[in-house]
């Protein structure tokens, strides 16, 4: 005989609370903006009970980057980002990626001219696009780098202070849901944080 399921024997049940959906900017104002009022990005979340990060080293290829500012341009949806937004007690804000250490690195790099796209067979940096007139209105409906900047970015996020940490076993908990249900991706990795 099969036993009654409730949901809670199925979710994992996170100590903190999770805010879904949040809209943070545009992409350019992550170059322009948060970086200028001192917002920051920790890419790597290090665990100290573990002596290690929770994100796995950069993997991405060159094509991979490409494909993601391809997907921007062409309107594809990008899952969104997971992130601890972490206030210090100086009230400093670091904004500690959970999911999407590779997708968010590569935005932020292009816009930084850090690689090119290949745009009808030619290779482009961001800054070699052309600009746009924001008081045109028809200039802006078909501009590619105004698709870019004006990316939306939605963050699935909670809040961590300097005198209310979260476990480093939620974080591996919460980045192992994420990333193993349903998406394979390096099962040593996990084994590793786990370890």
């Amino acid at each position: 005989m099969k036993t009654t399921l409730k949901l809670s024997d199925i979710r994992k049940q996170f100590h903190f609370n999770l805010q879904k959906n949040m809209y943070n900017g545009h992409l350019m104002d992550w170059k322009e903006y948060r970086y200028k009022h001192g917002y920051k990005l920790d890419f790597d979340v290090y665990l100290p009970s573990k002596g290690k990060n929770l994100q796995r080293p950069y993997c991405w290829t060159l094509e991979q980057k490409r494909e993601l500012i391809l997907s921007i341009i062409k309107g594809i949806d990008i899952q969104y980002f997971t992130i601890i937004i972490h206030e210090a007690e100086d009230k400093t804000k670091t904004y500690k990626v959970i999911d999407g250490k590779q997708r968010l690195s590569t935005m932020i790099d292009f816009l930084n001219d850090k690689f090119t796209i290949i745009l009808n067979e030619d290779e482009y940096l961001y800054s070699e696009l052309p600009d746009y007139n924001l008081n045109n209105l028809d200039d802006i409906r078909n501009n590619i780098k105004y698709e870019i900047d004006h990316f939306n970015i939605h963050f699935n996020q909670t809040y961590e202070y300097y005198d209310d940490m979260i476990s480093d076993d939620d974080k591996i908990a919460w980045f192992e849901q994420i990333n193993f249900a349903g998406t394979p991706q390096d099962i040593e990795h996990l084994n590793n944080l786990k370890s």
